[in-house]
């Protein structure tokens, strides 16, 4: 080699605090250099950068998440408000099955109303033709008034013939007085329509009696069932009038009879619901009871 080559080599290179440096070693401390920059510049920018970004993606979500549960908290709500508002509309429905204090004051009214309809839907049918129904002689027919003065009657007629209200109060000798509630009515507590209804219903009892053919009676019980208030119907006792018996040719006449008339009597129960005010004052009655309970430990005096 040449002393012009040694020098070429050598202009080349680099001195460096005394140091010639080739162009390989620079490249490797460049490169060095260049993958510590890197590192600086991730840990300085990019990883505070990334940082944020992260907990920029954690809070919308955690405000996404707050909106999501806001809805079904709204949503929860509005299918409560659904329920109550049926619940409510079948309260109404439930309540107003019973009686009331209205509904009461017109029962007498009502059921006279009923029982004259039987006679109603009667006479609306031609004397001729009812007499004909029972395939009666023509005898029977033409002189018919006769055969019913006879007879007493051909045809029963219904009647209301006793409606009298059952009135409580702390000296009758069957009722207690704390069943009877503030207006009269009776409180009911013996279980008689399910241990639920105690307290929380009151009823009104009737001894009502009616006379009438078995048809009328049949239909005026049906009646009754279709009547606004609820009412109860107890302790029915029935019994027969005597009739004369119609003879043709020695023999009782088929079907052409004078009516069986039958004279019902039973005890009627209207119920009613107790009002808001009362259950209220009942819930206040049963609170102050409990807490004078737990005072001394033993149950409120009776």
């Amino acid at each position: 080699m040449s002393q012009a080559d040694d020098i070429y080599e050598e202009e080349e290179g680099l001195v460096l605090f005394g140091i010639a440096m080739s162009p390989t070693i620079l490249g490797v401390i460049l490169a060095v250099l260049g993958i510590g920059g890197a590192v600086w510049l991730g840990l300085n920018l990019v990883r505070p950068a990334l940082d944020e970004r992260t907990q920029l993606a954690e809070d919308i979500q955690a405000k996404e998440d707050k909106l999501s549960q806001q809805g079904d908290i709204q949503a929860k709500i509005d299918a409560a408000r659904s329920e109550l508002e049926a619940a409510r509309e079948t309260q109404r429905d439930v309540l107003g099955m019973f009686a009331s204090k209205d509904s009461l004051s017109t029962l007498l009214l009502d059921l006279n109303q009923q029982v004259e309809q039987r006679n109603a839907q009667l006479n609306a049918t031609p004397l001729p033709q009812r007499l004909s129904s029972r395939n009666c002689p023509a005898y029977v027919v033409e002189n018919f008034q006769a055969v019913s003065n006879r007879a007493d009657g051909f045809f029963a007629t219904a009647a209301l013939t006793g409606f009298e209200p059952i009135v409580l109060d702390a000296n009758s000798a069957n009722a207690n007085a704390a069943a009877i509630a503030d207006d009269g009515l009776e409180l009911v507590q013996d279980g008689s329509l399910g241990s639920g209804a105690n307290g929380q219903i009151k009823r009104q009892t009737y001894t009502v009696s009616f006379e009438g053919s078995f048809v009328q009676t049949q239909e005026i019980f049906r009646q009754l069932e279709r009547l606004q208030p609820l009412l109860l119907v107890k302790d029915v006792e029935m019994s027969v009038q005597g009739r004369p018996i119609l003879f043709g040719n020695a023999q009782p006449l088929d079907n052409c009879q004078p009516d069986l008339s039958l004279e019902t009597e039973f005890t009627l129960q209207a119920l009613l619901p107790l009002s808001t005010d009362e259950l209220l004052e009942q819930a206040a009655a049963e609170a102050a009871a409990a807490a004078a309970e737990g005072e001394d430990g033993q149950p409120p005096a009776q």
